[in-house]
C-alpha cells in the first residue's frame, strides 16, 4: 500500500497520522498472512517502537474497524488489515503455517441462522477458521 493510501485510512479512521501508524497498517497490508506484535516488531525493524506502542496502535485500530484480530489457535494475538474483504484461514496444527481462503462459504449459513433467529436482526461479524495438517508437515511423518 502507498504512504498516501494509507494516511488517507488512518484519516478516514480518526487515526492521528504518524510515522510509525503508517509503517504498521502498510506491513499489515502487504502480509500474505495475520501477524503477531513480535512479528511487526521484527519486520519494523531499528524503526520500530516499542511492544506496548505496538499493542495500543493495533487496539486503536481494531476499534475504529482498521484491522481485526484473527482468532487462530495460536498463543499470541494475530493482526491482519480488514480492507481484504472477507475471508478466512486455513492454519496448519503442526508447523502454523497459515494460508488464506477468499472464498466465503459460509454467507448461506449467516442468512439461514438470521432467518431461524428470533432476536437477532442482522449478522455484522462472522469468523470460520479451518484447522489441518499443510503437504509439507504430512510428508514428514
Amino acid at each position: 500500500m502507498i504512504k498516501t493510501k494509507c494516511k488517507d485510512i488512518l484519516r478516514n479512521g480518526q487515526q492521528v497520522v504518524t510515522q510509525s501508524r503508517c509503517d504498521v497498517l502498510c506491513i499489515l497490508s502487504k502480509s500474505q498472512h495475520p501477524m503477531s506484535v513480535a512479528e511487526l516488531k521484527q519486520t519494523l525493524g531499528k524503526s520500530s517502537p516499542n511492544v506496548v506502542t505496538i499493542y495500543r496502535m493495533l487496539e486503536s485500530f481494531l476499534d475504529k474497524g482498521i484491522v481485526r484480530r484473527v482468532p487462530l489457535r495460536s498463543s499470541e494475538a494475530l493482526f491482519e488489515f480488514t480492507g481484504f474483504g472477507d475471508h478466512h484461514h486455513i492454519s496448519c496444527i503442526e508447523c502454523h503455517k497459515i494460508e488464506e481462503v477468499d472464498d466465503c462459504a459460509v454467507s448461506g449459513a449467516l442468512k439461514n441462522a438470521l432467518k431461524k433467529s428470533n432476536k437477532f436482526a442482522s449478522i455484522t461479524q462472522h469468523t470460520f477458521e479451518l484447522y489441518g495438517v499443510c503437504k509439507e508437515c504430512t510428508k514428514k511423518k
